[in-house]
């Protein structure tokens, strides 16, 4: 009897034992739990931050795609200003040219002196015109070249960069100058009132990132708490293996010493649910010579 209840001792500190491992499983269980559903409100969050920030990079690809246009008007209109010079030098050298012949014709009219006079006053009226022109034309054409080099297009994420393209003469000259300057105008105001917020490139770069490492970490959750269940289960089927077989040595002895003791009785430890022990428990029944049985029924929590 001593040594029987020795074994239904150990038995016990197993289970014991076991209880307390299966306690602190259900702890970290529930920790990570709430670290889950941490991990899945700030994806939640962050989703809604990268709809927010893809709206304004769209915003911000239709205004480059704007200054692009606005460039390319400006190249545009500096190719016909250069197309323009060329002209009035050609001009200019015609004019030369009949100024030096009306030099070489001037003795032979001297007689039309003060025509000539008038019509040489005219014509360096017009070539100083042309001169004023051609200066003019030529600041307008620095001006431009500075404003086409101040042109920076920014990289946009998951976008093809687009390179600013340069037009030959024959495209420049087809262009309808009315309708380039209103379209230009136009542009310019649209560009005024506004203003792109490049700055978001950077911040949808930054949240992306913070995106995949919070990604990582709820994936690295979601595996601890997979090895946790496979633990969690790993000791209930140990703890159901060793109160069976300790059951099963139990119920042989008892049988045993409870004949020798009543000389041919019977006794036996019998499983509510032989499937789930530990929710019903055991039930403890005596049968003696005479019909009447006696039983006993051990609640489950004895068994915890």
């Amino acid at each position: 009897m001593e040594k029987t209840k020795g074994r239904v001792a150990a038995c016990q500190k197993v289970v014991d034992d076991i209880n307390a491992k299966l306690g602190k499983t259900r702890k970290e269980c529930i920790s990570l739990s709430v670290a889950i559903k941490t991990a899945t409100r700030n994806h939640k969050i962050c989703q809604d931050k990268i709809k927010n920030l893809e709206i304004e990079i769209e915003e911000s690809v239709k205004k480059l795609m704007d200054l692009k246009e606005q460039k390319e008007t400006f190249e545009q209109e500096g190719n016909k200003l250069l197309t323009e010079m060329d002209d009035l030098a050609d001009v200019i050298l015609q004019k030369e040219t009949e100024k030096l012949e009306l030099k070489e014709k001037q003795p032979d009219i001297s007689g039309n002196k003060t025509n000539s006079r008038s019509k040489k006053l005219e014509k360096e009226q017009k070539l100083e015109a042309c001169l004023k022109q051609i200066n003019d034309h030529q600041n307008s054409i620095i001006n431009y070249k500075k404003k086409i080099k101040e042109l920076k297009i920014h990289e946009v994420p998951g976008k093809p960069l687009v390179e600013l393209k340069t037009y030959s003469l024959e495209e420049i000259t087809a262009v309808e100058m009315d309708r380039l300057q209103y379209e230009v105008s136009v542009k310019e105001q649209n560009l005024s009132e506004k203003a792109p917020n490049l700055a978001v490139l950077a911040e949808y770069k930054e949240k992306t990132d913070l995106f995949i490492q919070r990604t990582n970490e709820l994936e690295d959750v979601t595996l601890h708490r997979n090895k946790a269940r496979q633990f969690l289960e790993e000791v209930r089927q140990t703890r159901l293996s060793e109160f069976l077989d300790g059951y099963s040595i139990i119920t042989h002895k008892l049988k045993e010493m409870y004949q020798m003791l009543t000389l041919g009785g019977d006794a036996e430890l019998e499983l509510v649910d032989s499937l789930d022990p530990f929710s019903e428990g055991i039930v403890f029944s005596i049968g003696q010579k005479m019909p009447s049985l006696l039983l006993y029924h051990c609640d489950p929590i004895c068994l915890n």
